[in-house]
């Protein structure tokens, strides 16, 4: 298998033992087209993952659909797959991914053809399902102002559980080795149905909340950010401490997002200037396989 980044707030690719949940449907050829098995634990075993299944004995081929189920709050399995003509679809419940509880969900598709004696790997690239927010912060009072520390920010009301249909239009499409536009990742169309509301902390990697921050007359990166369920956009809160001429005072400032979504497999950027008149913010979007500007 080959994939894309495991939790971007450990910022790790994925490790020995992780695991995810896959599918196979047999499109044509060997026996009649149907399910193939179901619901199979892949773990990595090297740079790839195995999970006990094997290719049919004559020439077959295969369609795949997988999700990712690392454990860290996120709870992934596949549900009435391959059941009727009009697509496969998994369904993936994020159950308590709040606060240190971060852990990315991502899903993909694949097919390989068996050819006896040269069984193939299956490719998979993965998509993130997730959103990914971020916050860069700078001191925006002249040279010589008061000091100015960031201690947190938490975002409000954001989705804490959801589920997520991931359907493949193109899973009985027959496929063959030089063919590798049927039934991959680009092929799928994803949504999510949110769930409950929480609040989160921004986190300064998988399991520490965001050190305090002295602000320069430059952005910095203030933690590694929060992964939330796609859903409405509503407000974050940033408490920060204004020092000047040894009296420190503590505020929170509440900063209601323009009214939006945020859509899976996009990071977003909030680049905030704390000053003594306004806080100013300015957002950007990218792809998640891109760094913010």
């Amino acid at each position: 298998s080959k994939v894309a980044t495991k939790a971007p707030v450990a910022g790790a690719t994925f490790s020995e033992g992780d695991n995810m949940d896959v599918v196979a449907y047999l499109s044509e050829g060997g026996t009649s087209a149907g399910t193939y098995f179901t619901e199979t634990t892949f773990s990595k075993n090297g740079t790839n993952w195995t999970g006990g299944k094997y290719w049919p004995l004559t020439p077959s081929t295969l369609n795949f659909l997988a999700v990712t189920n690392t454990g860290g709050g996120v709870t992934g399995h596949v549900a009435n797959v391959f059941t009727t003509t009009s697509g496969q679809s998994v369904v993936s419940t994020l159950t308590g991914n709040e606060d240190k509880s971060q852990t990315d969900l991502m899903f993909a598709a694949g097919h390989g053809n068996n050819i006896p004696g040269n069984y193939p790997v299956v490719l998979m690239v993965f998509k993130h399902a997730l959103s990914w927010i971020t916050f860069k912060v700078k001191n925006g009072t002249t040279a010589g102002g008061p000091t100015i520390t960031v201690n947190s920010i938490t975002l409000n009301d954001v989705a804490a559980n959801g589920a997520l249909t991931v359907t493949n239009p193109n899973y009985a499409a027959e496929a063959d080795a030089e063919d590798d536009d049927e039934c991959t990742t680009e092929n799928l169309t994803a949504s999510w149905a949110p769930g409950s509301t929480t609040t989160l902390q921004v986190l300064k990697d998988d399991a520490n909340y965001a050190d305090a921050l002295v602000l320069t007359d430059g952005f910095v990166a203030f933690g590694n950010g929060v992964l939330v369920v796609p859903g409405n956009q509503t407000s974050f809160t940033i408490n920060y401490t204004v020092t000047d001429g040894g009296n420190s005072n503590t505020f929170n400032y509440t900063h209601n997002i323009a009214s939006g979504t945020w859509d899976m497999a996009k990071k977003y950027t909030y680049n905030v200037t704390i000053s003594l008149n306004e806080i100013k913010i300015t957002p950007s979007i990218t792809d998640w396989t891109t760094e913010a500007p």
